[in-house]
This record gives structure tokens, C-alpha cells and sequence, in this order.
């Protein structure tokens, strides 16, 4: 494939995929390659660019806590980059359709959300808002984040278990 340069790593884009998008980027599907790393697929999401100093600042802190947040059932945020004046966030690609287009399956289908896949779904997504929610700074003080943006459309679903 191509080869394309994003600050001082080497990303090889495969055919596009259908990738979980979130309100916030465009996700596309790419192979990391690093000298002195791990290789494998990530998500390059160029993010909307903040329209004031104030919510650039947000956005690179959001970036930055993104990037501390350790967990089975988070994607982890790898590498945030602004790149010919657009920010990018490369991440963790998790293989599997949104919660939002599991659900929809169903509804199609007409089989109703099971109890136990209703229960298994709000355990993970508490379990990792908990930790997002837990998180301290290197002083031990709570950080207080709170997810703004938790909706079946942002939540992937593993095609197969950890």
C-alpha cells in the first residue's frame, strides 16, 4: 500500500473498512510501525479543529488524560499529533461493529436485547467509566473525569473476547 508520514511515523493504509465513527472524527483504518515498538493496526482519527485558544487547550488535556486511561474495555490513545494545522489521535483499533449497530441487528431481526446481554453491556461500560472516573494525578488527587460522550455509536464491541 502507500505510505504515508504522520510526524515520525510510517502508517501503510489498507483498503478502507467499515470502522465504528464516532460525532467527533473520521476514522481511518492503518498499520503502526515504529523502530522501536509495537506494530499493528490502529485508528488515525482526524478530530474537528477547536475554533478558540480555550477549547484547543481542552481538547490537547482531554488528549493527554485519554492517553493515562489503562483498561481492558477502553481503546487506548497511542499518539496526538497536529498535522498541517489538523489534529490526529491514533489509537487502539478495537475489530468489531459499534454497540449501536449490535443493537440495530437486533432490532432488524426482531429479537429482543437478552437480559444477560443487557447486564454484561452496562457492567463493562461501568466498570470503565469507573475507572476513567477513579483516575488520580501523580499526587494521588482524584482527577473527576466524567465521559461526555458514552452512546451506543461509541461504544465498539469486540468481535472476539480479550
Amino acid at each position: 500500500g502507500s505510505k504515508r508520514a504522520l510526524g515520525d511515523r510510517r502508517w501503510d493504509r489498507p483498503p478502507p473498512r467499515a470502522l465504528p465513527v464516532s460525532s467527533q472524527a473520521k476514522p481511518v483504518l492503518a498499520d503502526r510501525y515504529q523502530r522501536h515498538g509495537l506494530a499493528g493496526p490502529v485508528v488515525i482519527k482526524r478530530v474537528r479543529s477547536p475554533a478558540s485558544s480555550a477549547r484547543r487547550h481542552r481538547l490537547v488535556e482531554e488528549v493527554q488524560l485519554a492517553y493515562r486511561l489503562h483498561h481492558p474495555t477502553i481503546a487506548q490513545a497511542h499518539y496526538f499529533k497536529i498535522h498541517r494545522g489538523k489534529p490526529y489521535i491514533i489509537m487502539e483499533y478495537v475489530d468489531g461493529p459499534s454497540l449501536e449497530t449490535v443493537l440495530d441487528l437486533m432490532a432488524i431481526r426482531g429479537k429482543p436485547v437478552s437480559l444477560a446481554f443487557a447486564l454484561h453491556v452496562a457492567a463493562e461500560l461501568a466498570d470503565a467509566l469507573h475507572h476513567a472516573h477513579s483516575l488520580k494525578d501523580e499526587q494521588g488527587r482524584s482527577l473527576g473525569l466524567i465521559h461526555r460522550d458514552v452512546s451506543p455509536a461509541t461504544c465498539a464491541w469486540l468481535a472476539r473476547a480479550r
